[in-house]
């Protein structure tokens, strides 16, 4: 990994598990690849020797912080001019020197239609520390509480609506957790929901359902396709849905919680199969860069 700012960056305590080598300097010869995340695409034109490969982590943040940036820029500069138009990438979209990767097959899709390129298929996995629990004892899902968790970050606006309509829940915000904290506060409860954007292939859905939750999201993002979240049709809300239907959905799931998490047998298999792939996956995306 290459740290590139003014100031000298250490690796996050949190992330020196994985024993990632540190690189001083970019050398800028055909023999090596460039990953760059989709937000700093204006890193790949510093080094023109290199080979270039944008790994799109996020579409959503890409798409609203490019689009406030340029507008901005345009807006200051060109003040008659009202529209951006299709100049919205820092990079050239049909240089074929650059190689796009994805996240999710949010990303892909994405990437297919504005691009007009098939991205190589490169997704995540879910850290080791929540992996720990025989998730097939009746002892894992016994004895849980009422508890339905939520990002307060994302949707808090619906959410906010539901905790007002059963208020004979507990309703417990995920945030400011370690990742070991984040473990033991989900195993107490039954439900985790989010309603916000899935800009990628999102993490705490995975990390509540190994921890015994069931999982609620709405049909935005990543959550619209079946290969981010596969979980069953039932488990995810579109946006029009009345507040009280979907308010006794939740209820509902809560009160047969015993058999609701039955649903997601086939969720946390997946997840747990994301490293065995994500290996296959380097060794496939390397080979073709």
């Amino acid at each position: 990994i290459f740290y590139y700012g003014d100031n000298p960056i250490k690796t996050p305590l949190e992330y020196k598990k994985y024993g990632c080598a540190i690189a001083e300097s970019i050398i800028d010869n055909r023999r090596n690849v460039l990953i760059v995340p989709e937000v700093h695409t204006f890193l790949l034109y510093k080094f023109p020797g290199i080979r270039k490969a944008i790994w799109w982590l996020s579409v959503d943040n890409y798409m609203q912080e490019k689009s406030t940036e340029i507008r901005a820029k345009i807006k200051n500069t060109f003040p008659f001019l009202r529209k951006v138009g299709r100049r919205q990438y820092l990079f050239s979209i049909f240089d074929p020197l650059v190689t796009h990767i994805a996240q999710s097959y949010y990303a892909e899709s994405f990437i297919e239609s504005k691009v007009k390129t098939k991205p190589l298929y490169l997704s995540d996995y879910l850290n080791n520390e929540f992996f720990v629990h025989d998730d097939t004892s009746h002892d894992f899902y016994a004895n849980r509480n009422n508890i339905i968790f939520y990002n307060p970050r994302k949707g808090f606006e619906l959410v906010e609506k539901l905790i007002s309509l059963l208020p004979e829940f507990t309703w417990t915000p995920l945030i400011n957790m370690s990742p070991a904290q984040m473990k033991s506060t989900l195993l107490t409860g039954k439900l985790y929901i989010d309603f916000g954007p899935h800009p990628g292939k999102d993490r705490i859905p995975r990390e509540a359902a190994m921890q015994g939750c069931c999982v609620i999201t709405g049909m935005k993002g990543s959550a619209n396709f079946n290969k981010d979240v596969p979980i069953p049709d039932k488990y995810k809300i579109d946006d029009c849905t009345e507040v009280n239907q979907i308010a006794q959905r939740l209820k509902a799931i809560v009160e047969s919680y015993e058999s609701s998490v039955l649903d997601f047998s086939g969720y946390r298999e997946y997840i747990k199969s994301e490293y065995t792939t994500f290996l296959h996956d380097i060794d496939r995306v390397f080979i073709q860069v």
